[in-house]
């Protein structure tokens, strides 16, 4: 697995862990507590996706190098905020509902989990990229302070803080308040997403052209040519959708908050389109897909999901009406509801 995916993969752990701890900060008690490791946290995990947005598998050692290191920290402001997050359970039920703490420490040991996987995978292109021998030492000097022996919950909790690398961090007025951040943390979300859904549609196309290039069924020939026709389209859609996130960050205008809010409209609609081929193939056909598409699958259903829940929380999209789902009176089309993808998992 090429490390631009192991890289994702730890964002997309990251700034789910992040959105679910911002609603702790409104809590005096909790916000002296955690803030100072999650304005860290984030403050690396920004850093870090700028890199990777900068990134390409095909560039020189040393920027691949630099990613290897930034994740690396990430990982390590993960794991302190996970710890942390253990360490004042009793707190959290004393300030918060039980159902959402219980929430919260499924999303602490679903970090944990995940970091694992990608830990592994970094020490798999560290040592393929031949690092220098620096790197090298910092990462079995960090293997050694984070234990990574199992999956079980108190292996990935129960371990010391490790000590972090030197990391350039920002004031923390840099970092805006939960209520004031829903539009930053919206757009970085919806990053994400494209970013999967490119990477999903990547890996189902080479699945159906190695399974046309065998003897099939020409039901399931069929088939699998219509789902690449649709994840074609639902590739177009993700990077017109990214192209103008980048318009709209800086837009501030009920006109291209609308077209903004149609594109995004129809990329849900065309996403949530190849999930359920994916689905009914599968079902259908008796058909087994690859490791890769269904992870991929999950990302994309839990990173749309995110992104559905704020939009709509999102006050600049509200306010002019713009709700995810919401039919568009101006259009024939309809478009899904914004927590179908939720129900698509593969």
């Amino acid at each position: 697995i090429k490390l631009t995916e192991a890289c994702r993969s730890l964002l997309f752990a990251a700034t789910s862990l992040h959105s679910a701890v911002r609603r702790c900060l409104t809590f005096d008690s909790l916000h002296t507590i955690l803030s100072p490791i999650f304005i860290k946290s984030t403050t690396v995990t920004e850093r870090f996706m700028n890199v990777l947005d900068q990134y390409d598998d095909n560039t020189n050692n040393n920027n691949e190098q630099q990613v290897v290191k930034l994740a690396i920290t990430c990982i390590q402001t993960l794991k302190e905020l996970c710890l942390l997050l253990r360490q004042n359970t009793a707190k959290l039920i004393q300030s918060m509902d039980v159902k959402y703490v219980r929430h919260l420490l499924v999303m602490v040991h679903t970090t944990a989990v995940d970091i694992k996987d990608i830990w592994e995978l970094l020490l798999l292109s560290s040592s393929s990229s031949s690092p220098s021998s620096r790197q090298q030492q910092t990462l079995q000097q960090l293997q050694q302070k984070i234990p990574m022996r199992g999956r079980s919950h108190s292996d990935h909790t129960a371990n010391n803080p490790p000590a972090s690398a030197p990391v350039s961090i920002g004031s923390p007025t840099t970092i805006v308040s939960p209520s004031v951040d829903d539009r930053s943390q919206l757009y970085n979300h919806l990053k994400l997403a494209v970013s999967h859904s490119l990477h999903v549609t990547e890996v189902l196309k080479q699945s159906i052209d190695e399974t046309l290039s065998t003897e099939t069924s020409s039901v399931l020939a069929k088939k699998l040519r219509d789902l690449a026709r649709q994840a074609q389209d639902a590739a177009e859609r993700a990077v017109r959708l990214d192209k103008n996130l980048q318009v709209i960050i800086t837009a501030d205008d009920t006109t291209s908050r609308k077209g903004f809010w149609q594109d995004t409209n129809q990329y849900f609609k065309v996403m949530v389109s190849v999930m359920s081929s994916i689905r009914s193939i599968s079902t259908e056909e008796d058909f087994n897909w690859p490791k890769a598409v269904k992870q991929g699958c999950g990302q994309v259903t839990r990173v749309t999901a995110e992104v559905a829940m704020l939009w709509n929380h999102c006050s600049v999209f509200v306010e002019d009406g713009f709700y995810l789902g919401k039919k568009d009176n101006t259009s024939t089309s309809s478009t899904p509801s914004p927590t179908t993808p939720s129900s698509r998992r593969n």
